[in-house]
């Protein structure tokens, strides 16, 4: 798959046909259709023509969930090693299964590579679209990054919003989940980046996703920064090496607490400045009033005075 568009070629001659047959399954995404079979495309093509490869022709929500996870999945990889090429981790098929027979979730299960999963019983949207995917590719990335073992739970969804903020622009973790909004009736996101009140740490023992919210409430207001210090773009491509490349540094402990200050603060130097953090970054004023706000503030530096006896 090539921008969404499937590259091949053949020579025919007009009285030959080749039978044209296609599956969600590329070097990144493989689809697993759990309410029944996967889809496929499967036409002949006549020489002197062109095949338009087209799934879900029926729009209905089983084939539709198909199309979008396998979208936003290599849309998540795409993003992701735009920052990290040298990472060839990534570039593993994620298995992703779509329309489980569950209620208002969708799950990473941290079983051999990864499996992404995605619900579509309950009273709430199917799971398998936009920032809910690029939520789960979080987890995903997060593994790569730190292994199985080292990941603070609340440290791992608050990454995961972060990830899906950058690649919608949005605070809204899972617009319309319960459902489209009905008239007057506003149906609230599973989470708002900017709305939320989260701070550390008084909420850094709450369940794990709202415990989140304290680093994904970081994220926003230090996007809100950036974009006021540099404009949106630029300010995009800043915070995604700032969140992307803190996985990946040394001293990278995957807890949430204000040490992840020090981490921002350290790929902030070492991409964009000088090397020597202790003169100050070129991005430090954004993130450290961003995590600030959210209780993480930068520790302190202690200074010990010893008198020989």
């Amino acid at each position: 798959v090539d921008d969404n568009q499937l590259v091949g070629a053949a020579d025919l001659d007009d009285s030959e046909a080749l039978d044209i047959i296609a599956t969600l399954e590329g070097p990144f995404c493989v689809i697993e259709n759990l309410a029944g079979e996967t889809l496929t495309f499967d036409e002949p093509l006549l020489g002197g023509n062109e095949a338009n490869v087209t799934f879900n022709l029926s729009s209905d929500e089983t084939g539709t969930s198909q199309v979008n996870a396998f979208i936003a999945v290599n849309h998540a990889h795409d993003f992701v090693t735009n920052v990290l090429p040298d990472v060839p981790e990534l570039d593993a098929p994620v298995l992703t299964r779509v329309n489980v027979d569950d209620d208002c979730n969708a799950f990473f299960r941290r079983e051999g590579d990864g499996i992404l999963e995605f619900f579509r019983s309950g009273g709430c949207a199917n799971s398998a679209y936009s920032s809910i995917v690029f939520h789960e590719y979080g987890h995903f990335f997060s593994l790569i990054a730190c292994g199985y073992d080292r990941i603070m739970p609340a440290y791992d969804e608050g990454m995961a919003d972060g990830l899906a903020l950058l690649m919608t622009g949005t605070s809204e973790i899972g617009s319309d989940f319960n459902g489209p909004p009905k008239e007057c009736d506003s149906r609230a996101p599973l989470r708002d980046l900017a709305e939320s009140k989260a701070i550390y740490p008084n909420d850094v023992l709450s369940e794990r996703h709202e415990a989140g919210l304290i680093l994904g409430r970081a994220f926003w207001n230090l996007r809100e920064n950036l974009i006021g210090a540099h404009g949106e773009p630029e300010a995009d491509e800043i915070l995604s090496t700032l969140h992307l490349k803190s996985l990946f540094l040394p001293q990278a402990r995957a807890v949430l607490s204000p040490d992840l200050v020090l981490d921002f603060l350290n790929v902030d130097d070492l991409v964009f400045g000088d090397g020597n953090i202790f003169n100050g970054t070129p991005n430090d004023t954004s993130i450290v009033s961003a995590f600030t706000i959210s209780g993480l503030e930068i520790p302190t530096v202690a200074s010990v005075s010893h008198v020989p006896l």
